[in-house]
């Protein structure tokens, strides 16, 4: 049976050569204060229903954030994709919304 972790990918952002970038720009993009210092090396995953790279963030004592698994196709979401799962109840992952895009695409041929 496959783990979570075993999903993950890796990110590594260097800044040992620049001064960094600012808090309040880290915050906009979502990234841990950590990746605008120095070395940051961390997890990341991509959410099943939109493609997104996440940058796992890993608080103090080792603990991650909470991740949202849709139980309708076994994949890791997104913070906003598992919101709009709650909100909606429907599972649409990527691959489910390509094979639609190109059946619409037959169709007009």
């Amino acid at each position: 049976m496959k783990k979570i972790s075993d999903l993950e990918g890796y990110v590594m952002i260097d800044h040992r050569a620049s001064p960094g970038v600012p808090a309040k720009i880290l915050d906009e993009l979502g990234l841990p204060h950590e990746a605008g210092r120095h070395l940051y090396e961390g997890p990341t995953y991509t959410c099943g229903h939109c493609q997104r790279q996440v940058i796992v963030a890993v608080g103090a004592f080792g603990t991650r954030e909470k991740r949202y698994v849709c139980r309708g196709c076994a994949h890791v979401l997104c913070q906003s994709c598992a919101e709009e799962k709650t909100r909606t109840g429907i599972c649409n992952p990527f691959e489910k919304q390509v094979d639609e895009l190109l059946t619409a695409a037959e169709r007009r041929t």
